[in-house]
This record gives C-alpha cells, sequence and structure tokens, in this order.
C-alpha cells in the first residue's frame, strides 16, 4: 500500500511538472521499449488477484487490525480451523469484546491528542509537526491540492530545473527488472511450508491430521476432523492429546488414550477416558517459494484471469500493464531531474497520508494516537523514521 501511495503522488509532482509540455504529444504505440520514448503517465489496477504495478495486493485491508471473529473454515492465528470441534478445545473468546472496548470509555476519548505539536525528525528529511488527532479524522485532499490536482501554494518550478524529460528512453533492461520484481513478489504470495509424507513427528513440529475420537465403543459427536493442522506444544488440545503423537511417523494411523478434565466445559464427556485414531497426514517443513512454471500460473493465476495460460503470457501481461510503463517514466524523471529541496509542505502531506490510518483506527478504539500506537510497542517517531525515505519520495 505504501508503495501504491508512492507511485501515485510522485507522479502528481512530476505531472505538474511535465503533462503541460506534453499535452500535445500522442502516447507511443509501440512495443519496443529500447530507444522509443515512452509517455504514458496513467495508471491502471493489475487483474490478478487485485494486484498493482507494485505487486502488492490492491484489496488488502488495513494493516492495523486488532482482532478478527473466526467464520466457517477459516484459520485462526495458530493454523487451526476456526469451526473446529469444541470437544477438543479449551478456552472461548467472548464475542463483540473488541465492539464493546470501542464503544466504552468513548465520551473521555480527547481529539486533541497527546502528541500534537512534536517535532520529529528525520533523516534526509524536514522536521515534521504532529497535528492534533481530530486533524487527522477530518482531513480533507482538497486543503492540499487545486482543481488541477497541483499541490496549492507549491510551484514545482521553483524546487526543480526541467534537464530532460522529452524523448525519455526506458531501457529493455530496466522494464525486465521490473517485471521479475513483480512476478517474484506474486510468487511470495504463492509461498507455503513443504509437506513432508516422510519423517518422525517432534515436539514443536507442525502437522497434518486426521482423528476420531470414541468413548466406550461409541463414536463421540463433533469428536473428529479431518486436516487438521496443529503445533505440538503450542497449539490448544486436550492435555496428552498432542503429546502422544510425538515419535509417530508421518503416514501412519495409530490409536492413542486421554481423559478429558472433570471440569471440561462439555458435561457429557467431562472425566471421561476416551481413545482417538489418528492418522498423520504430513509434517510442515521449510516455506518455500515456487519457481515461475506454468503449472503454478494455471493453478494460481488462469482461474482469475483467463488470458493468461502459461509463464510467457504472465510476463507479458506485466510488460504491457500501463501502470508498469508509469512506474519506470516516473523512476527516469525523477533520475534526470533531482530535486535538490523538498518542499515541507509536500512532506508534511506525505506523512499525514501514513499517519491517517492509524488515526483512524485509535478513534474506532477510543484511545489517542500515542495510546494506539504505544499498544503495538512502537511510537510516533519510530513510524515517521521507518518510512521518512518512501515519504521523500512521495514529495
Amino acid at each position: 500500500m505504501k508503495k501504491i501511495i508512492s507511485l501515485l503522488l510522485a507522479a502528481l509532482l512530476i505531472a505538474a511538472l511535465v503533462i503541460p509540455v506534453l499535452a500535445d504529444t500522442e502516447k507511443a504505440e509501440s512495443d519496443e521499449y529500447e530507444g522509443e520514448p515512452v509517455l504514458t503517465v496513467g495508471a491502471e489496477e493489475n487483474e490478478l488477484s487485485g494486484m498493482n504495478a507494485d505487486g502488492n495486493d490492491a484489496s488488502d485491508g488495513a494493516v492495523l487490525t486488532t482482532g478478527a471473529e473466526s467464520e466457517g473454515g477459516e484459520k485462526s492465528d495458530d493454523g487451526e480451523a476456526a469451526g473446529e470441534s469444541e470437544i477438543l478445545t479449551t478456552g472461548a473468546e467472548s464475542e463483540g469484546e473488541s465492539e464493546d472496548a470501542a464503544e466504552e470509555g468513548s465520551e473521555d476519548y480527547h481529539t486533541t491528542g497527546s502528541l500534537a505539536g512534536l517535532v520529529v525528525s528525520a533523516e534526509g528529511a524536514p522536521d515534521y509537526v504532529v497535528k492534533p488527532d481530530d486533524y487527522y479524522m477530518s482531513y480533507g485532499f482538497d486543503s492540499v491540492f487545486d482543481e488541477n490536482g497541483h499541490f496549492r501554494d507549491i510551484r514545482a518550478l521553483d524546487y526543480v530545473e526541467l534537464k530532460n524529460y522529452e524523448n525519455l528512453t526506458i531501457a529493455k533492461s530496466d522494464l525486465d527488472a521490473k517485471v521479475k520484481e513483480l512476478v517474484d513478489s506474486m510468487l511470495e504470495s504463492y509461498a507455503a511450508p513443504e509437506k513432508l509424507t516422510e519423517g518422525t513427528v517432534k515436539d514443536g513440529d507442525t502437522i497434518n491430521i486426521d482423528y476420531k475420537g470414541y468413548i466406550d465403543g461409541e463414536e463421540m459427536e463433533s469428536g473428529s476432523q479431518t486436516g487438521a493442522t496443529k503445533t505440538i506444544g503450542v497449539s490448544s488440545m486436550i492435555d496428552g492429546f498432542l503429546e502422544q503423537i510425538v515419535g509417530h511417523n508421518a503416514g501412519e494411523t495409530f490409536e492413542i488414550e486421554v481423559t478429558f478434565p472433570e471440569d471440561y466445559s462439555n458435561e457429557e464427556v467431562a472425566g471421561k477416558d476416551a481413545t482417538f485414531t489418528i492418522t498423520v497426514n504430513y509434517i510442515e517443513g521449510e516455506t518455500v517459494t515456487p519457481e515461475l512454471t506454468d503449472e503454478v500460473v494455471a493453478e494460481n493465476i488462469t482461474p482469475k484471469n483467463e488470458d493468461v495460460k502459461t509463464a510467457d503470457d504472465l510476463i507479458k501481461y506485466f510488460e504491457e500493464l500501463d501502470s508498469v510503463r508509469s512506474t519506470l517514466i516516473v523512476d527516469k524523471l525523477i533520475e534526470e531531474n533531482p530535486i535538490p529541496e523538498l518542499p515541507g509542505e509536500a512532506y508534511d502531506f506525505a506523512v499525514d497520508l501514513t499517519v491517517i490510518p492509524y488515526a483512524s483506527y485509535a478513534a474506532q478504539y477510543a484511545v489517542d494516537l500515542e495510546t494506539f500506537l504505544s499498544a503495538y510497542g512502537g511510537s510516533i517517531e519510530e513510524m515517521i523514521a521507518d518510512t521518512a525515505e518512501d515519504n521523500v519520495k512521495v514529495a
């Protein structure tokens, strides 16, 4: 998401310099990049999984979500199926706790924020003054940009002397490098642990199992599951269940015996002895990123875009994206026309965009920005320092 913002806003600044000059220049239609001026400065969404030209999922939700409700078939944070039988799990979360916490004390939420007025410095960037929390909540782009989409009160030519913006040449090698970056990013999203069908289960291993439980020879109601992913020593099961799997082999089927606690939540099985038949389907190995092959494309990409059937199709798809060409154009323009002095107002805007999502989530949980960031072990200074390089590019 950060890269998307960087691309779009960098394009805005360049547009202020270049678009008036290029208004009468027709878009280059040739597919040959070496030696050809490329003048496309638009952007389009990548249709593959909602991905954009930076290889990120354009449909990504906010990265600061602090909780989620499990629905049938979804996985929890330890890889267990959310719909797993209650009979084998311990503990429960009260539904609606997050919403109640957000509502509780909302009247005491102070929108001024204790960080307001704090001056934050980052290497290679102008100083940034933190605004009151309600500034971020009521942020309006019309206060920053005019009707033409240009920064208000900032004249681009006051900060940069245009040296070269006509007849730009984008090297084929640059296009190839960008496409490789996008392909690699996509392949990383399909990375998954190797499924080991040989080997012995050890403490700490993550395994995939089928199990079926019996009490007094009768199959237990809601006491079985197929394809359950468990981590020995981590996943929550009744005492002795997972520990007895240690030492058995992948592919093996065997029985274990356990006793449900006297205070178990299901009174019908509390205190009773049970026998479980278990099959270890596989042991999870190291995470493996697939290579670009026709098979990988057919399995993961073709169902989302029927025009992309092979590895060559995928490469061609990325090569022809307007957003890829736009990225290369912006990079080349910045390279040819460096900005020696950065407008403070433009940098402020870039940092504001970084802070707004955090302030929004803080408000949802009825706390100020400082409290919200500290709850995640961070601070406004760290956040601005970590994003300074990208925000300078945005500005």
